[in-house]
């Protein structure tokens, strides 16, 4: 697909650059606008009827995992200079997955307005700014001109959970949000081309069962991220004309950083999911963008359930934090995964981070750490 793509751009630039002087330029005012629609690979692991949305995380090489399109993708598509409608909604089509080799996944992009017409060619030099997700897949996105909105989520839902021993709970990828400028087009160029960034910030956590009394399994009713001075959930807004942290165009909380009521979000499980002792859960938390050079270093990770040999209700709280008990640093618009954590019976327990991750527990009776396998 990505051959084709470059292939059909580069034979219009030479034909233009070949008629230069010899033809007059059509008129292409009120003539469909043709499109290809990219996701550059730059989500990298901080080391350490309505249309669906789901695109879904694919290979991994490096510290870098793709991210690639699925059928029935929407995205929804402005320009100020069109004839006519300067918004439309379109879906992807003719896919390319990413590999190892190339960590980008192209596709074609169709119209789907249901009247038919998306957008057309007006005169003059055109720039398109796109979302994805697509306005109409009530995701919480909007577009207007150069700023798009969006909303994570503070309950946010536990997708299908695979695996009989080590269990997986996908993601829900609608919370990841996606943007694209591609400018400056004269009428005619053939296709438009949209390279999207992913803008939200990801967490994946492993954790273990270690009931090391019982070797019980535990029944896991919900887990939560919490922080006490940063914004976790709630909406934001982008302008993709400023330029932003790491390459990403500029976002804006809507709630401000430290936003009391916006510093929690939490996945549900019910049924509540169980796992066997010595066995792992791996599941995804979405957070917002973050804004400026904030980054989250101050969060506390929280599981609840029940031990399934007792039925006695658990609470349990790691602090992440560094071999210097500094809080770990997470980076915004990137996805970090966190492996190590032991969920152990009866004590108080905190996670340190190092480079590889560590996990550590406090017995609560004296000050003595107790490094465990990660």
């Amino acid at each position: 697909m990505r051959t084709s793509i470059l292939a059909s751009f580069t034979v219009a630039a030479l034909a233009a650059l070949l008629l230069t002087g010899c033809e007059r330029k059509k008129d292409m005012t009120g003539r469909p606008v043709e499109f290809s629609a990219e996701i550059y690979c730059s989500d990298p692991f901080s080391r350490s009827g309505l249309p669906q949305t789901r695109v879904a995380y694919g290979v991994e090489s490096g510290t870098s995992q793709a991210i690639n399109w699925m059928d029935g993708d929407m995205i929804t598509i402005y320009c100020a200079k069109c004839d006519g409608k300067k918004s439309a909604l379109y879906g992807v089509q003719d896919i390319e997955v990413a590999s190892t080799d190339n960590m980008d996944s192209y596709a074609g992009i169709e119209n789907a307005e249901s009247d038919g017409e998306g957008l057309q060619w007006g005169t003059g030099q055109h720039t398109f700014y796109a979302v994805y997700p697509g306005v109409i897949t009530g995701a919480g996105s909007t577009i207007s001109g150069k700023d798009v909105t969006g909303s994570i989520p503070a309950i946010q839902t536990a997708g299908t959970i695979s695996g009989t021993d080590n269990k997986t709970v996908s993601p829900d990828m609608k919370n990841m949000y996606m943007v694209s400028k591609a400018g400056t087009y004269e009428p005619d160029a053939s296709p438009v081309t949209l390279i999207f960034q992913p803008l939200t910030t990801v967490l994946e956590f492993t954790v273990t069962n270690k009931f090391d009394d019982t070797g019980s399994a535990m029944n896991v009713s919900s887990i939560s991220l919490i922080s006490d001075h940063h914004a976790l959930d709630g909406g934001f807004s982008v302008d993709m004309d400023q330029s932003g942290l790491y390459g990403r165009p500029k976002t804006t909380l809507a709630y401000g950083l430290a936003a009391t009521g916006h510093n929690k979000v939490t996945l549900n499980f019910s049924p509540s999911v169980s796992i066997a002792h010595d066995r792992t859960l791996t599941f995804t938390f979405f957070l917002n963008p973050g804004n400026t050079a904030d980054q989250v270093n101050d969060l506390t990770f929280e599981i609840k359930g029940t031990n399934a040999g007792t039925s006695a209700p658990f609470t349990r709280r790691a602090m992440l934090k560094d071999k210097d008990d500094h809080g770990v640093i997470f980076e915004t618009h990137k996805k970090t995964r966190v492996t190590g954590i032991m969920v152990p019976e009866g004590v108080q327990w905190t996670v340190n981070y190092s480079d590889p991750i560590v996990a550590y527990w406090k017995t609560g009776i004296d000050d003595e750490d107790l490094q465990l396998e990660p």
